[in-house]
């Protein structure tokens, strides 16, 4: 499509040039809190992923694809996208306002949309400005994902042969997205005080990848098991220490009965030794029979 930006600028605009905003907010809390989900759960990863830091991943951004008048016409924020070896930060400015496909030069590698109405759009096929359209023709992005959260629909598409293909989700009802080495699946759970089947990571095992609040709210459990299992221990320990303590005690009675009962038998042996002796004084045999 023909630039009327460029003359106006003299160059090609940047990010710093191009509208951050669109002027419409986000739709509603389900799209936020999935958002934050998303991003918040697999940054980690994302750094390991990444040793080096080049990485964008981010939410309702600005996705320019070619240069428009008015500029928005050559836009897509898609809800939730991820972008490999780029930097963090543009070396022109202290944050990216949107993500210039003629400046950065590097395509997404997954995009998401949220459905929030009927309009359909994230199916749209309009050429130039239809996103599902933009994502597979202009972008060429390898994984588009489409999340109907009131219908719990869940679709992912892969590129194959320029063209998106549906795949079909493993027997756990995952999808595997390979740039990435994680499965994208729902978790029903409540957040934020929503409950849904949220869109969430996991990892090649089938595990969720946790956000850092959740790790925490989990640590703490295990920490308050580990404690409860450690009182236990202790009560058990205490128990069986007044056990050992009780069987001591057990045997010094046991023990003192026995000197007892070996103090009468030998008090009894001395009194018949003495009638024995003072039988025999008298002339008598105390072994001969009666």
């Amino acid at each position: 499509m023909p630039s009327k930006l460029a003359p106006a600028f003299g160059r090609l605009p940047t990010h710093l040039d191009l509208p951050d905003s669109d002027g419409v907010p986000m739709d509603n809390d389900f799209q936020i809190w999935q958002t934050m989900l998303l991003l918040n759960s697999i940054i980690p990863h994302l750094d390991r992923l990444h040793p080096d830091g080049r990485y964008h991943v981010t939410g309702d951004m600005g996705v320019y694809y070619q240069i428009t008048d008015p500029p928005l016409q050559g836009c897509k924020a898609p809800d939730w996208f991820y972008v490999p070896n780029v930097d963090r930060v543009p070396a022109d400015s202290g944050s990216r306002r949107s993500y210039v496909m003629w400046q950065e030069l590097v395509r997404p590698d997954i995009v998401m949309e949220f459905i929030s109405d009927k309009s359909g759009n994230e199916y749209d096929r309009t050429r130039e400005t239809g996103k599902f359209w933009v994502y597979e023709q202009a972008l060429a992005v390898p994984y588009y994902v489409i999340y109907d959260p009131h219908q719990v629909k869940l679709e992912v598409y892969r590129m194959s042969v320029n063209r998106y293909e549906l795949m079909t989700p493993d027997d756990r009802g995952f999808y595997d997205v390979q740039p990435l080495r994680l499965k994208l699946g729902l978790h029903y759970d409540t957040v934020g005080g929503l409950t849904y089947n949220w869109l969430r990571w996991f990892r090649p095992d089938g595990t969720l990848l946790e956000t850092g609040e959740e790790m925490l709210a989990e640590e703490k459990v295990r920490t308050s098991e580990e404690r409860e299992r450690a009182n236990a221990e202790k009560r058990r320990a205490e128990q069986e220490k007044q056990r050992a303590e009780q069987e001591k005690q057990r045997a010094e009675q046991e023990k003192q009965r026995a000197e007892q009962e070996k103090q009468r038998a030998d008090l009894v042996q001395q009194r018949a030794e003495k009638l024995a002796q003072r039988l025999r004084e008298l002339g008598l045999d105390p072994e001969q029979p009666e």
